[in-house]
């Protein structure tokens, strides 16, 4: 009997710490939307990492988190964030958003393309995104890498790239 009292005991502390973890979680992370919102990205991302410390199930902050290092150009470290983020909830769309701009600002025109192949196919047009700007963003890509391929002298790729812009413009 004493031992199922202790199971209590320690059930009921776990739940505690656990509820504690997810108000801290939230605490930081109001305070770095604060710092967020005032373009102190700095700040704002200290405060994202320590409400991720105390509940790394938060998506929005790893959106803010994310964005915080995009704002200040910063892109490995965005991704990085993004595919925590992912790990966490491979679900989420506006994630992949983020990873399709940060790979699309580094040149990684064909990882970008898959990011926002992804928003396409899952939700029929955009998700978080408005479909204009997912077209922006796939036509930018493919631009891209069809300038790329003419540079290097690889003219069936480039012609590839520039139909493929095409066809998605209609």
């Amino acid at each position: 009997m004493r031992f199922l009292n202790h199971i209590c005991l320690l059930l009921a502390i776990l739940t505690v710490l656990e509820s504690q973890a997810q108000v801290d979680g939230k605490y930081y992370l109001d305070q770095g939307l604060k710092y967020y919102n005032t373009k102190n990205y700095t700040a704002a991302i200290d405060q994202f990492r320590r409400s991720l410390s105390a509940d790394s199930n938060q998506n929005e902050a790893y959106h803010l988190l994310a964005s915080s290092y995009m704002q200040l150009k910063k892109w490995s470290e965005a991704r990085k964030i993004i595919q925590t983020g992912l790990s966490h909830n491979n679900d989420d769309l506006g994630l992949y958003w983020l990873l399709g701009e940060s790979e699309l600002q580094e040149g990684h025109f064909e990882e970008a393309l898959k990011s926002y192949h992804r928003i396409q196919k899952t939700t029929g047009e955009t998700g978080p995104a408005k479909k204009a700007d997912l077209e922006k963003r796939l036509g930018q890509c493919y631009t891209q890498l069809g300038t790329r391929a003419l540079e290097g002298k690889e003219k069936k790729e480039a012609l590839l790239h520039m139909y493929i812009r095409r066809e998605e413009r209609r």
